[in-house]
């Protein structure tokens, strides 16, 4: 995908890299389009894996002149990690104030 943001023309991909136990890690890409590149920055996601915050600053580093790169570190738990979690949060138990406090 080509992107002209903030003048800096930029291209992104997802890629699937080579894991040592045999699998493969998907990562998402971002690149300026005319590469004079000194420097890479890898992202790192947070626990909801690789979502449109952590592409978006991927993105901005790539607009600043850096081949950037975020990894799906949590690869091996599956594709939908994020629902897990997510219904994993709506269903904790919350703790309620005890009768005796005022």
């Amino acid at each position: 995908m080509r992107h002209n943001l903030d003048k800096m023309i930029i291209h992104t991909e997802f890629v699937k890299l080579p894991v040592l136990d045999g699998t493969s890690m998907r990562a998402f890409v971002a690149r300026p389009e005319y590469p004079h590149l000194t420097a890479g920055v890898m992202v790192f996601q947070e626990i909801f894996g690789v979502n449109r915050h952590i592409r978006e600053v991927t993105e901005r580093c790539a607009r600043e002149g850096y081949l950037a790169i975020a990894p799906e570190l949590f690869h091996r738990t599956g594709p939908n990690l994020k629902a897990v979690i997510a219904t994993w949060l709506l269903g904790a138990p919350t703790r309620r104030p005890s009768p005796t406090m005022g």
